[in-house]
C-alpha cells in the first residue's frame, strides 16, 4: 500500500476522499494559489499540517530528484513499522498547532 500521497492534485483529492495524515507544504512555491486551498482543506478535514522551507528538501525526503510542492503521509496502522515515528511527528505539530 502506497503511504504518501505527493502534488497538489493527489493531495487535494485524498483529502477530500477523507485520508487521515500529515500534510507538508513547500513554502517556495510560485504563485501561491496552486496551492492555497489545500490549508483551508486540512483544517476543515482535522487533518494537520505544516511548511517545509524548500520544494528540494520536500522531494529529498521522499527520495527523488525532482522538487515535489505538497506530500501527504497517510495515518499507518498501529502495527505499520512507522507508526511510532508518525506519532512523534503527530505530537510535535499538535504542541506547534494547539488550535486544531
Amino acid at each position: 500500500e502506497k503511504k504518501t500521497k505527493r502534488g497538489v492534485p493527489e493531495c487535494t483529492k485524498a483529502l477530500r476522499k477523507g485520508f487521515k495524515g500529515i500534510v507538508f507544504l513547500a513554502a517556495d512555491i510560485f504563485p501561491m494559489d496552486v496551492f492555497a486551498h489545500v490549508p483551508v482543506l486540512c483544517e476543515e478535514k482535522g487533518v494537520y499540517y505544516c511548511y517545509v522551507g524548500s520544494r528540494h528538501v520536500l522531494g529529498g525526503a521522499c527520495q527523488t530528484k525532482r522538487p515535489v510542492s505538497i506530500v501527504m503521509v497517510t495515518e499507518p496502522p498501529a502495527d505499520s513499522t512507522y507508526s511510532k515515528t508518525y506519532e512523534q511527528t503527530l505530537a510535535g505539530l499538535k504542541m506547534v498547532h494547539p488550535y486544531m
